[in-house]
């Protein structure tokens, strides 16, 4: 009865293809339109009515 080593932890379900969800990819799309408009010199305010989303939204 001697001590064994604990196996290493597994990866939490769902994690391992993160990159890969509808929600991720929408979260990815998002942020690169709110880049795209807010590199032109937009106020986060004038971006968010561009592209129709929360001017907090925008600022997160």
């Amino acid at each position: 009865m001697g001590i064994q080593a604990a196996a290493p932890p597994a990866t939490p379900a769902g994690r391992s293809g993160q990159g890969d969800t509808p929600a991720c990819r929408h979260a990815k799309r998002l942020f690169e339109a709110v880049h795209a408009v807010t590199d032109t010199g937009l106020s986060l305010s004038a971006a968010a009515r561009e592209l129709g989303l929360n001017r907090r939204t925008v600022g997160k």
